[in-house]
């Protein structure tokens, strides 16, 4: 089993923060009552609250599909509150999966990366 680690970064609009951090708060929300799947979903803001980072952890590129379906819907809201800079995925991405972020950087805007594993260490993970 390859986990797939997701990170993204985006810059906050100015003056929006307050307003973004109750809109990632809802986000949250709905991942934690819809997906029993993501091992990891947290979001994050610098200091200056002026860039936004979500990072999500992944048993397989199955569940980090299905999270981009679940939140696919909801992301609307977003759009006048960030500049989507660049999503960067560490493992090996399903095909549909990259057409998923594709969709989201159209939508949303930034730039795809995939990050192949070169070396590491496995941790069991209970299911």
């Amino acid at each position: 089993m390859e986990l797939l680690v997701y990170v993204d970064r985006s810059t906050i609009e100015p003056d929006r923060a307050a307003a973004l951090e109750a809109a990632v708060r809802e986000l949250v929300d709905h991942v934690a009552a819809h997906d029993r799947r993501v091992l990891l979903y947290a979001i994050y803001f610098s200091d200056d609250r002026s860039t936004m980072t979500v990072v999500h952890v992944h048993r397989d590129s199955a569940s980090l599909e299905d999270l981009l379906t679940l939140i696919g819907p909801v992301l609307a809201p977003f759009r006048d509150l960030l500049r989507l800079q660049a999503i960067d995925v560490y493992g090996s991405p399903s095909e549909a999966v990259m057409a998923q972020l594709r969709s989201k950087t159209r939508f949303l805007g930034g730039t795809v990366a995939v990050h192949s594993r070169v070396a590491g260490v496995d941790v069991a993970i209970p299911e």
